[in-house]
């Protein structure tokens, strides 16, 4: 019975060492730093719509427009191609949106967004600097 408990504590610490280790790895870790006109492009990039632009400043800038919050600048279309392919594809990019995903809040803090709204947004946010 002892050898149990120490074999199923043994497994336990070692799948919460596993979790642990991928939470920490990712698709950022083999993405390029951004350059210094995508830093700057995030800083300042709002959408053209003045309702997306406003859903945009108050609810994904804070977070998407700031190098080192670890979520994807916009703009940086490398580090969001890299969470599509590990993810698998703007639909699941979309349930991240809608139910938060590692440091992100449900719904990004945006509680009245729609689904179309999310893509639209992630779809700005994905176009590369020119």
């Amino acid at each position: 019975m002892a050898r149990m408990i120490l074999m199923a504590g043994i497994a336990a610490i070692a799948a919460i060492g596993g979790i642990i280790f991928w939470s920490q790895t990712g698709p950022a870790e083999h993405v390029p730093a951004p350059t210094a006109a995508q830093i700057s492009y995030a800083d300042e990039a709002m959408p053209s719509d003045a309702a997306l632009a406003a859903i945009y400043d108050r609810s994904c800038r804070a977070c998407h427009a700031l190098e080192g919050f670890g979520a994807p600048l916009t703009g940086h279309s490398a580090d969001w191609q890299a969470r599509l392919d590990a993810r698998g594809g703007m639909q699941a990019l979309l349930i991240s949106a809608r139910d938060g995903y590692q440091d992100m809040p449900a719904k990004g803090l945006c509680n009245d967004c729609s689904d179309a709204q999310f893509l639209q947004l992630i779809e700005f946010m994905i176009e590369e600097v020119s």
